[in-house]
């Protein structure tokens, strides 16, 4: 036997080559995928949890503190929780409060005191030492920074029973961020004490509380489903046990804990189904060439398996050869290649470790290859010749039957994997504990490629074949090489196939990635708004509205600054977001998606009110200050005073400054474009009838005298200058679609609602699927351009400042901006770049975005070698069969050139027809496979949806190398044969 394999080994010595390098890359790749998937998951669950709040990452147990039973209800509640942090390690922490105190001799000092056992190295002492049990006074430690220093002494009452308190400082303490989710944070000024000491304070309104915390970074994605349902027994029937045994009222605390657990292990699911299937493409691939392979050598070797038919050997003695053959090729292939994978692979900054899930990778694959390799021997040692037997009828008719029979199982198969991905987004947005993944949802993109690959190789293929023979030719070349290629089907069908797959794997997976990289910068464009999000700080901290806008303007690189507020509300009981930002403008000139508005619908989305250059007063370019004086009309002004301006396209600006006396005055510098009008100054008091003498002047320079009421009297006091506004009855609005789902709006519907709690009516001007805008939501709610919808919200009585500012800012100058805005507190309390949220989803390996980006190009230049190889291997295969169709041709007239010519067109016919209608089937898959395989951080579907992209230069240029190689083989070949003969 073995004598048998080595001389049919050494007949055949370049095929089995490539043979043997294309089971070493599929077992490499494959097995450095699946090396490399637990660490990629570890590394996307440890990025995930280190985000959840300190807040939502435990679970807390509270009850009022009892002195005589704290040591009964301790035990009890422990017991409960060290079953959470059993799993994977972590703590109970116990945390004692007392109720308020007030301190003598210090105005409004307050404190309270806590106890904390379990979590001391959480709190640092800077400055003294820890306090002690048993002092007298009481030893405590003071918040550092706190107006208590140490050695002070304390004298306390407590609010609720009178308790007095006698205590010294000798120590100051504070806590790292993190730390904070051992105890939580504290609602004021706090002293900390032994918990010995605690029953000395302790007195109305003092509770104990519990917190168990997991240690998380330490949790593996065996063990999250574990923590889970420990968590949400922990939350239900735990906290009654622990009740029951103390004998008193214990309840837990809300938390998030299970929700963000539940949310992880979803998102492991579709990491996992998305890491895999690469891996199922890259083996369907490298199967259907090995057993292309393995039928050509089947076929080369026919006299052989004849003769020994003839000898009496079985089905048995004719494909053992072949089955030791290819044992010792898959066996040594999976045997190395975890090794080779270790060394070539990487995933980002991960190398495939020695594993066993390597070997059993590899292992995988070399049972997929040994099956391709084996499955045609097998096949055609059971069969024997006996289809060739037939009468051509009945040879055609197996062949038509066997053709039916494949069209309806690749399309039965298509079409399930179709509907599992329609539903892979019901399948992971569903809560989920599931460890495992669906095989079939696993393979349904390499499914779909096959069912797509095989049909239009059985079927459209042969018909492209034979149009290109029946249509005119030119030269013996040509009109030979196309007709040779059309009139076998059998044999250069099952090549194409080949051909269409690796083509079709390159095109996937260039397309999918491409465009997941598109839709990933679009998510950041739908959650920033702009180049950059400003969010104030509270408003209490904030500089100032004003002052805000005239920094943000002035800082180098900012290109334009777009107010925006923003409101919650319900419509038919559906909460929906409101924003009102400027269109166009910062964030957008297309803020909706493509096609969302009519003509009509963006003219009356984008009217502007104040577009009149005859309404307002003009104010001078180079204008620094502008005041207004409206004293000597017995008018009262609020607080602060709005003031409404528009530049010549109508766009409103409001400022609010504060009022003095009668008047008002505010900085211009950097504020308002050129050209720019004061349309209106809102008053404090309701209007009167006749005209208003107000006096505005910039810089000294005085602008007007007079103004004219807006409203009717009675109505808010709002005072404008020269021609009055035309409002409109109706705000333009853009609704989602469940939003008009919910309260039964089209298109030219009207309603009413408070917008930033002033009624308003608004018209519906377009319903779109989302909004593309910034929103922690999937874009549900409505939109108002300021431009229109301003100037009606002012008149009602708007003076609020913006909930946020939109940045546009030049590329080389983001940087800068962000630094010089964290010096402002006052201005900004966090900054959101499109770049910063561009870069978290590149990456956050639970979007698949940079690990199935890399896989992706893996895959696809695994399967441009295994494809080129085969493509060799078919060359050398068939050099017996070229040599005996160009001995009849020579035998007719043809020379070399011509034979060289004739084979070269049918080769570039097939592969060229396979590369075509491969490149066309790949990019179908990705058009069908894009939304599943482009999720979110959460495992949700991405919104906005993804669009489809195609990098032509990036698909054809590797499949011209994959066709030009072997091409290059074939004409070498032929002058080498060419010269022998001479």
């Amino acid at each position: 036997m073995l004598a048998l394999v080595l001389s049919r080994a050494r007949a055949h010595p370049a095929p089995l080559l490539a043979v043997a390098v294309n089971v070493l890359i599929v077992c490499t790749l494959v097995a450095g995928i699946g090396a490399t998937l637990p660490l990629v998951q570890q590394a996307s669950l440890r990025s995930r949890l280190a985000e959840i709040p300190p807040d939502d990452a435990v679970v807390t147990y509270v009850t009022t503190y009892d002195a005589a039973d704290s040591a009964a209800h301790d035990e009890a509640v422990r017991d409960e929780l060290d079953t959470v942090t059993a799993v994977a390690g972590g703590e109970v922490v116990r945390r004692l409060d007392s109720g308020t105190y007030d301190q003598a001799g210090a105005d409004g000092a307050t404190w309270a005191f806590t106890a904390i056992t379990g979590a001391d190295d959480a709190i640092a002492y800077d400055a003294g030492r820890a306090p002690e049990a048993g002092g007298d006074p009481l030893e405590v430690a003071v918040p550092t920074g706190a107006d208590a220093a140490v050695g002070d002494a304390l004298s306390l009452r407590n609010r609720a029973d009178d308790r007095e308190v006698e205590a010294v400082v000798v120590g100051s303490w504070s806590v790292d961020p993190a730390g904070a989710t051992s105890f939580g944070s504290f609602d004021g000024p706090t002293l900390v004490l032994p918990a010995d000491d605690f029953e000395a304070v302790s007195g109305a309104g003092s509770s104990a509380k519990w917190r168990a915390v997991p240690a998380l970074d330490r949790l593996d994605a065996t063990s999250l489903d574990d923590l889970r349902r420990t968590a949400s027994a922990a939350l239900g029937t735990g906290v009654e046990r622990a009740a029951d045994a103390a004998s008193a009222t214990i309840r837990a605390e809300p938390t998030a804990l299970t929700t963000q657990l539940a949310e992880r292990s979803r998102e492991l699911v579709v990491l996992r189904a998305l890491l895999l299937v690469p891996a199922a493409l890259l083996l369907l691939l490298g199967a259907a060439c090995l057993f292309l392979v393995a039928s050509a050598l089947a076929e080369n070797r026919r006299d052989e398996a004849a003769l020994m038919r003839s000898r009496g050997a079985g089905p048995r003695q004719l494909f053992s050869p072949t089955l030791v053959e290819s044992l010792a090729l898959c066996g040594a292939a999976v045997a190395v290649s975890p090794l080779v994978a270790r060394a070539v692979v990487r995933l980002g900054d991960l190398r495939p470790p020695l594993t066993a899930a390597a070997w059993i990778a590899a292992a995988i694959a070399g049972a997929v290859c040994l099956v391709a390799l084996v499955l045609p021997v097998v096949l055609r040692a059971l069969t024997g010749d006996r289809g060739e037997q037939l009468s051509v009828e009945k040879q055609r008719r197996r062949r038509l039957t066997a053709l039916v029979a494949a069209v309806l199982l690749v399309s039965v198969l298509g079409a399930l994997a179709v509907l599992q991905l329609r539903g892979f987004g019901d399948v992971v947005t569903g809560a989920t504990g599931a460890a495992t993944v669906d095989p079939f949802l696993v393979t349904s993109p390499a499914l779909l490629l096959l069912a797509l690959a095989v049909l239009v190789a059985l079927l459209v293929l042969p018909l492209v074949l034979r149009a290109l023979a029946l249509g005119p030719s030119r030269g013996v070349s040509v009109a030979l090489g196309t007709r040779f290629a059309a009139r076998a089907s059998g044999r250069t069908v099952p090549l194409a196939l080949v051909v269409i797959l690796a083509s079709g794997t390159l095109a996937f997976a260039a397309t999918q990635r491409l465009s997941s990289a598109d839709a990933r910068e679009a998510r950041a464009g739908f959650e920033v708004g702009s180049d950059l999000r400003i969010l104030p700080p509270a408003s209490a901290l904030r500089a100032g509205a004003t002052e805000e806008q005239s920094f943000l303007a002035g800082l180098p690189g900012v290109t334009a600054v777009a107010p925006v507020r923003r409101d919650e509300t319900f419509v038919e009981g559906v909460p929906a977001g409101v924003l009102v930002a400027p269109l166009p403008g910062a964030g957008d000139p297309d803020a909706l998606p493509p096609g969302a508005l009519s003509s009509a619908g963006r003219a009356r989305l984008l009217d502007r009110p104040l577009r009149d250059p005859d309404t307002g007063v003009a104010i001078p370019d180079d204008a620094t200050r502008l005041s207004v004086d409206l004293s000597g009309n017995g008018l009262a002004l609020d607080d602060q005073v709005g003031l409404l301006f528009a530049d010549p396209d109508g766009t409103p600006t409001l400022l609010t400054a504060r009022a003095r006396r009668a008047g008002v005055e505010v900085d211009l510098a950097g504020l308002l474009a050129p050209d720019s009008r004061l349309v209106a100054v809102r008053t404090g008091t309701p209007a009167r009838r006749g005209p208003v003498r107000v006096v505005v002047s910039t810089d000294g320079g005085r602008l007007t005298e007079r103004g004219l009421w807006l409203r009717r009297p009675g109505d808010p006091g709002v005072v404008t200058f020269g021609s009055p506004p035309s409002l409109p009855a109706t705000v333009p609005v853009v609704l989602t679609s469940a939003v008009a789902s919910a309260a039964s709006l089209e298109v030219g519907g009207t309603f009413s609602l408070d917008v930033l709690g002033y009624p308003t009516e608004l018209e519906v001007v377009a319903v779109v699927p989302y909004l593309r805008t910034a929103t922690e939501s999937d874009g549900d709610g409505m939109l108002l351009d300021s431009g229109s919808a301003l100037p009606s919200l002012f008149v009602a009585g708007l003076g609020s400042p913006p909930d946020e500012w939109w940045l546009d800012v030049t590329p080389d100058r983001t940087a800068d901006v962000t630094a010089a805005i964290g010096e402002r507190p006052d201005v900004a309390e966090s900054v959101v770049s499109a770049a910063g949220v561009s870069a978290r989803l590149d990456d956050d390996p639970s979007t698949g975005g940079t690990a199935l980006a890399e896989l992706l190009v893996l895959t696809s230049g695994g399967g441009l070698v295994v494809g080129t190889l085969l493509l060799l291997s078919v060359v050398l295969l068939r050099r017996r069969e070229r040599a005996t169709q160009d001995r009849t041709l020579v035998t007719v007239g043809a020379r070399r050139r011509d034979l060289l010519g004739v084979t070269g067109v049918e080769y570039a016919l097939t592969t060229g027809a396979g590369m075509a209608l491969g490149v066309g089937v790949g990019i179908l898959v990705a058009r069908v496979t894009l939304v599943s395989m482009t999720l979110g951080p959460d495992g949700r579907l991405l919104v906005p949806a993804p669009e489809l992209h195609v990098p032509g230069p990036s698909i054809a240029l590797p499949l011209l190398a994959m066709a030009l190689v072997p091409l290059l083989a074939m004409v070498v070949l032929a002058r080498l044969e060419g010269g022998s003969r001479r």
